[in-house]
């Protein structure tokens, strides 16, 4: 997107959605999110970004993994596939919820992004699909720990913890619960998968 300067007032974003982002996300101000703004609306003047410009944006932001299919599930929790499009309020809260907002709105996100079918639950399936997307995205580079190596021993680990009943299937107390004393998924919600070799400390339990 093109550099954030000085606003015209063709850039300006409305009082109401400048409060309702602050509000929606507990910001202190909307100091930033005006700059954000102004920048989005001069690269994407109808207000809308398809699944093809969020995965481009996505890919500057991780340039050494395959972004693709991760991308997509966020585009997906925040209401692409059904409208075809997102605006700039779910763009923003897309990237706010990984790197600051408040925890309770990152779990229920990812909740949302993890449970593929909407159905409520999370399938074994299900959370190993996003947590394919995840070693994708992070890249070959981001060396694990043998037990944890590929998706398949990741998903076992946290599925099996989560699954405290183990009915098969995680409901949202089940995974709020797990998300909270699990390291991956708590690093996930903070914004710190990124694609640097100093993730493979993180990313060891």
């Amino acid at each position: 997107m093109h550099k954030m300067g000085k606003q015209s007032s063709k850039y300006k974003m409305s009082k109401s959605m400048e409060r309702e982002i602050v509000k929606d996300l507990n910001l202190k101000s909307g100091k930033g999110t005006k700059r954000w703004y102004a920048s989005f609306i001069k690269s994407y003047p109808s207000g809308e970004l398809d699944e093809n410009e969020f995965v481009s944006i996505y890919k500057k932001f991780f340039p050494q993994g395959d972004v693709k299919e991760f991308a997509k599930h966020v585009f997906r929790a925040f209401g692409g596939k059904e409208k075809g499009s997102i605006g700039f309020k779910e763009f923003y809260k897309a990237f706010m919820l990984q790197t600051s907002g408040d925890l309770n709105e990152k779990i229920i996100f990812a909740f949302r992004m993890y449970d593929l079918d909407g159905d409520g639950e999370i399938t074994k399936d299900e959370m190993l699909t996003i947590i394919r997307s995840i070693y994708q995205l992070l890249g070959p580079q981001v060396k694990m720990p043998e037990h944890l190596n590929t998706p398949e021993k990741r998903t076992e680990v946290v599925f099996n913890q989560m699954d405290v009943n183990q009915d098969g299937n995680i409901n949202f107390d089940e995974f709020l619960a797990g998300a909270l004393h699990n390291s991956f998924i708590m690093r996930m919600l903070g914004g710190s998968l990124d694609s640097s070799p100093a993730s493979s400390k993180k990313l060891s339990n």
